[in-house]
C-alpha cells in the first residue's frame, strides 16, 4: 500500500555510496536514512531504486512523495547529455551547470534532434538527458 503524506525524497549520488532521507514535511521530522553502494559505472538509477527500497523497508511503508530532490557529489560520476537549441546559449549554459554539479558530460547536441543523432544519445546511455532552454 502506498502512504501519500506531505513527505521529502532526498538522494545524494556520490562516487562511492548513494545516500536517501525520507523527511515528513508536515512534522519537520526524518524518518529514515539510508545508504547503498552506488552504481556510478553501470547505471545510477539502480541505486537510487536500491536505497528507495531500502528507505520502504526501513520505514515500513510505501511513500508517495510530494517532493523529489536529488543531488550528485560524484566526482564525474553522473552521466549527462546536455541538449539546448542554440549551443553558444542554451547548451553553454546546460553544460556550465552539468560541471557544477560534479558531473561528466558524454555528449552536447543542439537544434532539432537528427535520427542519427537520437541513435548516438541512445548508445552514450547517460544518466540523465539535461534539456535547457526554452520559452
Amino acid at each position: 500500500m502506498v502512504i501519500k503524506m506531505e513527505a521529502a525524497l532526498m538522494i545524494d549520488i556520490g562516487s562511492t555510496f548513494t545516500k536517501a532521507c525520507s523527511v515528513d514535511l508536515s512534522g519537520e521530522k526524518i524518518l529514515a536514512t539510508v545508504c547503498t553502494p552506488s552504481t556510478t559505472n553501470t547505471n545510477v538509477s539502480k541505486g537510487i531504486d536500491k536505497a528507495v527500497q531500502l528507505l520502504d523497508t526501513v520505514i515500513q511503508k510505501k511513500i508517495d512523495y510530494k517532493l523529489r530532490l536529488a543531488t550528485s557529489s560524484a566526482a564525474g560520476g553522473l552521466r549527462i547529455v546536455v541538449v539546448g537549441l542554440v549551443p553558444e546559449l542554451t547548451v553553454k549554459a546546460g553544460k556550465l551547470s552539468a560541471y557544477n554539479a560534479g558531473a561528466k558530460i558524454v555528449g552536447a547536441f543542439s537544434y532539432k534532434l537528427t535520427n542519427h543523432e537520437i541513435d548516438e544519445i541512445e548508445n552514450l546511455n547517460p544518466d540523465i538527458l539535461l534539456l535547457v532552454g526554452g520559452t
